[in-house]
């Protein structure tokens, strides 16, 4: 009896994958067949679309573009291409003007697109100015067509729309005739909506046969589904399979008759039977050790099994979980069920995140991971899954993105403030300056010594203000003003800025050097106003013999390294900034952004920095001697790193009192 009963259930499994694969091989038949008719009705769409955009150039070419020609050209081509419904010309209002043949669609002519309910897809064609679908139309005598509208452009906007309308069925019923010789039942979907239907299948064929290809519509997406007909259905119908079964089946009795040699295969499965119960007990301990809640369910989300953890985390007893629909127990069960389903066709599923519901109505964030588990012959049969509760996580990652975004919010608003309250002072302080000056012009010397003393206070003060509201709006407009970064000839860029500072330089006698320099990814604009600012402070920042200032350039993937160790005294950059040392352990990384960018150096032989302050000069306004010893407004420092800051690069400063001062900053080769 056991060795029938075995054999038969062999028999039975070959047999029904006999069959499956019959209805793999007529399913993939059909999906052939469906393939061919969705591509070849693309194909027609897309030469109706090319005839009705080359109608749209015929017609522009001529210089007489009255509706009398426009009626004439579209009479021609309804006619040479029947599946034309109609051809509307809609002016650049939307509004349907002339429409060929007039008869019939008398209704469309002052039809306003806009006012249609496709007017969406009309609204698409009317902002990109490109060739696409305006949607699904009911036909005035009867059934439907879609619409492909070719916009008619002059001088970057649309002066109007050649709108044809095509049936569908016609175009459907060849591609059915060509590819499936009727033997299929065609369903043609846009969105949820069935277009056009050639009939229906049984509830057996839709089950096990049915077929959905995607279909491109000019700029749309539709879909098409394939079902056999009664007819096809039946010849797959056969008793051969039915055949097979019996035989086998006959055989199988037969073969049962040897039970004799079965007998010590019976005492193997008991001994087998033990083990299994042995490794049942083991797995079981294992499952059980897991705080986190830990589930087994079937292909159809069944439950089959849960840990203490699960029974602990939904308040329930095991029996009245097992049975039950896995997605019953997460707040969102469409979600839970695609879970599902995701495990079973891709084999696993990794950190799905969900929200579990527990005892109490309380609700766990959880990170739901997956595996399918097989039979001895390799076939799925169920899958293990488990949950980790993320809540805390999740509640500190949206805090600290909130934290990130009040902070961007913050710093966005503080910018904001320091470019209008700058830009607003403008105003009122040069009218102080005209009237302090014309002061100063007109009365000086009339009245006593004090009073031109304080004339010439109140004239520096304004002065002294209008150089730092400038410095403010220059140091507010770097992030906010700056050109797109683009490839800057460095050479070039130097020459101008030297010219700039022609005067100055010629003054202070100071012999200004260069290395070659490169070109890299930059708004020239602000990398001028960099090296203006550097060459400038070590001009004004000179001892008393001859300066000398150099500029270079090396790749940093080359000289980088032996510069950070060169500069282990440990020199930050500004406020947030990494130390000079730490530059060889950020070019080691290789997703560090300047490991391929160039370090740039202005070096000079002035009165040099205390290292204790190399960090305070590049905030603003902070400054190391006063405005009477060295001129300015302490912001051009401040505004030098914000440059560099903007390029995705890092800048500071080695000096020593007495010895000079060479500034380093980076310019990545492109910014991240």
């Amino acid at each position: 009896m056991a060795v029938f009963m075995l054999l038969a259930l062999i028999t039975v499994l070959v047999w029904q994958r006999d069959v499956a694969h019959k209805r793999e091989i007529f399913k993939n038949h059909i999906a052939s067949c469906a393939n061919d008719i969705a591509r070849g009705l693309e194909f027609s769409v897309d030469n109706h679309t090319a005839v009705l955009e080359a109608f749209k150039d015929r017609w522009l070419d001529r210089t007489d573009r009255s509706q009398e020609r426009f009626e004439a050209f579209a009479d021609i081509h309804t006619k040479r291409f029947p599946d034309f419904e109609a051809i509307y010309y809609v002016d650049h209002t939307g509004v349907v003007r002339w429409v060929v043949p007039s008869e019939g669609n008398e209704a469309a002519i002052c039809t306003d697109l806009h006012d249609h309910p496709n007017a969406r897809y009309f609204v698409e064609v009317e902002q990109s100015l490109k060739t696409g679908s305006t949607g699904v139309v009911k036909l005035a005598g009867g059934g439907v067509g879609f619409s492909v509208c070719v916009p008619v452009v002059g001088r970057g906007k649309a002066v109007g729309y050649i709108n044809g309308i095509l049936r569908v069925h016609p175009l459907v019923a060849r591609q059915v005739a060509k590819h499936s010789k009727g033997e299929f039942h065609l369903h043609l979907i846009f969105g949820k909506d069935v277009i056009l239907s050639t009939g229906e299948a049984t509830a057996r064929a839709r089950d096990l046969y049915s077929v959905n290809m995607p279909l491109r519509v000019v700029n749309q997406r539709w879909r098409l589904e394939l079902l056999p007909g009664q007819e096809l259905e039946a010849r797959m119908k056969t008793v051969l399979p039915l055949i097979s079964l019996f035989l086998g089946l006959l055989m199988s009795a037969g073969l049962g008759l040897l039970i004799f040699f079965l007998i010590q295969r019976i005492e193997q499965h008991i001994q087998a039977k033990g083990k299994f119960s042995d490794l049942y007990l083991y797995n079981r301990a294992l499952i059980e050790a897991s705080l986190d809640p830990l589930v087994t369910f079937d292909k159809k989300g069944l439950i089959l099994d849960v840990n203490e953890a699960m029974i602990r985390a939904t308040g329930k007893r095991r029996e009245k979980l097992v049975g039950t629909p896995f997605e019953d127990y997460f707040t969102d069960s469409k979600r839970a069920h695609e879970g599902v389903q995701e495990v079973f066709k891709a084999g696993k599923v990794k950190d799905y995140e969900l929200v579990m519901k527990g005892r109490d109505k309380a609700e766990t964030v959880v990170l739901y991971n997956a595996s399918v588990y097989k039979d001895q012959n390799g076939k799925i049969v169920g899958a293990f899954a488990a949950a980790r509760d993320v809540t805390e996580q999740k509640r500190a990652e949206e805090a600290l993105a909130q934290k990130a975004e009040e902070l961007a919010r913050s710093n966005a608003e503080l910018q904001q403030f320091a470019y209008v309250a700058s830009h607003d002072l403008q105003e009122p302080l040069r009218m102080v300056a005209s009237y302090t000056q014309l002061l100063a012009r007109r009365y000086k010397g009339r009245l006593d010594s004090d009073a031109d003393e304080f004339i010439a206070y109140a004239v520096d003060g304004v002065t002294r203000m209008q150089e730092l509201i400038h410095s403010l709006l220059t140091y507010s407009r770097v992030g906010t003003h700056g050109k797109d970064l683009e490839p800057t000839d460095c050479e070039a860029l130097l020459e101008r800025t030297l010219a700039n500072l022609k005067m100055t330089i010629e003054e202070s006698g100071a012999d200004v050097t260069r290395d070659a320099l490169p070109t890299v990814m930059a708004d020239d604009v602000q990398l001028g106003q960099l090296f203006q600012n550097l060459i400038g402070n070590a001009i004004k920042f000179r001892n008393q013999g001859p300066l000398h200032v150099h500029v270079t350039a090396r790749p940093i993937a080359e000289c980088g390294v032996r510069n950070a160790e060169r500069t282990a005294c440990g020199v930050r950059s500004a406020e947030g900034g990494v130390l000079a040392s730490d530059l060889n352990s950020e070019i080691q990384n290789p997703k560090s952004k300047i490991q391929n960018g160039w370090l740039f150096s202005v070096s000079d032989n002035g009165i040099g920095i205390d290292p204790e302050h190399a960090g305070r000069i590049f905030k603003v306004f902070q400054r190391l001697h006063t405005r009477h010893e060295c001129p300015g407004t302490g912001i051009g420092l401040a505004i030098c790193r914000k440059i560099v800051e903007r390029h995705g690069g890092r800048i500071w400063v080695e000096s020593e009192p007495g010895k000079g001062s060479t500034f380093y900053f980076t310019i990545p080769q492109k910014k991240e």
